[in-house]
């Protein structure tokens, strides 16, 4: 999870470069949505603007959020 648009991408640019599969294994789109505290415990953002989730049992996050763009060409 990021903080912007703009920090997940400059993120993914940035392990695109060590990762040779980084789409099998991180994924290939970018999705935004809202993170509520019904859903679990946030870590503080760090430098980068990553932060971590850790999902309440039983969440499911897939109606909160929508994906915005395909990665695989940045």
């Amino acid at each position: 999870m990021f903080e912007s648009e703009g920090k997940a991408i400059e993120k993914y640019k940035y392990l695109k470069k060590m990762i040779k599969n980084i789409d099998k294994t991180l994924g290939s789109h970018l999705a935004k949505g809202k993170i509520q505290p019904k859903h679990g415990l946030l870590t503080k953002p760090n430098k980068q603007g990553h932060y971590d989730l850790f999902e309440f049992k039983g969440t499911d996050l897939s109606p909160e959020f929508q994906i915005l763009l395909d990665l695989s060409g940045v």
